[in-house]
């Protein structure tokens, strides 16, 4: 004869009416099966008469204390930074008249390969930052 298994003797014991029929007939005619339910209920009776745990500290605060918020700082731009900015930004408004005729010299065969090494470098580096952002995420779902 097969018997039920520890789950569904659980699901009997704490309720009855969402068992199916056949759980339910099965308990009626297997005495093995009862006493396994018996059993349950005297361990679940036991854990409703278990008064609610109470502590004699606040533990909010306890937790409080325990978690430490760092301090927001900002880190100040480097001057090297600024720096190329400015001479960009004043180089593309003094050669703005020639930056059509830039390119204009290269060979397009030369053109290309710039332009698909520069895109191969940009996705190299997009793909390294990609990657550093999910290690970071994982070190976070682990706390």
């Amino acid at each position: 004869m097969i018997h039920l298994t520890d789950t569904e003797i659980q699901e009997y014991v704490l309720d009855r009416n969402a068992c199916s029929t056949q759980i339910i007939a099965h308990m009626q005619s297997c005495d093995t099966c009862k006493e396994a339910a018996a059993a349950y209920e005297i361990l679940f009776a036991g854990i409703r008469a278990q008064p609610d745990a109470v502590f004699d500290f606040e533990l909010s605060e306890l937790v409080l204390e325990k978690i430490q918020v760092p301090e927001r700082t900002r880190k100040p731009v480097p001057v090297l930074t600024i720096l190329l900015s400015i001479l960009c930004a004043g180089g593309s408004y003094f050669f703005r008249n020639d930056i059509a005729h830039l390119f204009s010299g290269i060979p397009p065969l030369l053109l290309y390969f710039i332009i698909i090494s520069t895109g191969a470098v940009a996705l190299f580096l997009l793909a390294d930052m990609y990657k550093g952002y999910q290690q970071k995420m994982m070190q976070l779902d682990r706390y």
